[in-house]
């Protein structure tokens, strides 16, 4: 004998097609969030701390959230990719499952949430994914109403973006990998955050890393990105 569940699968699909229901239409509706943030964290850091978002992803989305509550519901999402300190090659591959996942929940989203507006935030190797996911697929990138890139190795400074202004001024360098792919008609809804002394998002030559793994979790300097992303959002 058939299990219930499977046997009113069954029947309805015979029947009915199994159209949803204007209740199951409004009961999806009401679980949607008024604005989804997507945060993708950067090389090596845990999934176990920080809602697994990197301590960076998740003070700025914490902030970002505060200046969106009267909005409405403000849901963070996590791209749980694997990430790990190994071999160049090792990096390549967390890059590409980074950007399948990321694809996978921006395609689930709007399906099942078009209302939803979107935020993503990657920090470092997040950034990377991020660009390089959206700039990939532009119907994936329309459904981004703002793209927060921080720390990124593929910074141009030239590029047509919003550059958030932090301490030190906005950095002339480029970033380590070199420019990324055109974002589009993304770029016009897309902040991009460098603190100088940052040698990852702004090369230098040098391999010191301080500044770019403590500089972007501090309070202020999360802050103001999140004002620049809301800015954007409108």
């Amino acid at each position: 004998m058939l299990p219930r569940t499977a046997a009113l699968a069954m029947g309805c699909a015979l029947l009915t097609g199994c159209q949803s229901s204007p209740t199951d239409e409004r009961e999806q509706a009401s679980s949607c969030p008024v604005i989804e943030i997507v945060g993708i964290r950067g090389q090596g850091q845990s999934l176990d701390a920080h809602r697994g978002l990197g301590a960076e992803v998740d003070e700025i989305a914490t902030a970002l959230a505060d200046d969106l509550a009267s909005t409405g519901t403000v849901r963070t999402t996590a791209i749980r990719h694997e990430s790990g300190l190994r071999s160049w090659d090792d990096y390549v591959t967390d890059v590409a499952e980074g950007r399948e996942l990321l694809g996978e929940r921006l395609r689930s989203l709007a399906a099942e949430c078009p209302d939803t507006r979107v935020a993503v935030i990657g920090f470092s190797q997040g950034s990377q994914i991020a660009r390089e996911a959206l700039a990939a697929e532009p119907g994936l990138a329309r459904d981004v109403d703002a793209l927060v890139l921080v720390g990124s190795p593929l910074r141009d400074p030239s590029s047509p973006f919003h550059h958030v202004e932090l301490p030190g001024g906005v950095p002339s360098a480029g970033g380590r990998l070199g420019p990324g792919p055109d974002l589009g008609d993304l770029s016009a809804r897309t902040v991009e955050a460098c603190v100088t002394g940052d040698t990852v998002c702004a090369n230098d030559g040098s391999s010191d890393l301080a500044v770019h793994r403590k500089a972007y979790e501090r309070p202020a300097v999360a802050q103001a990105i999140a004002d620049a992303a809301d800015d954007v959002l409108g």
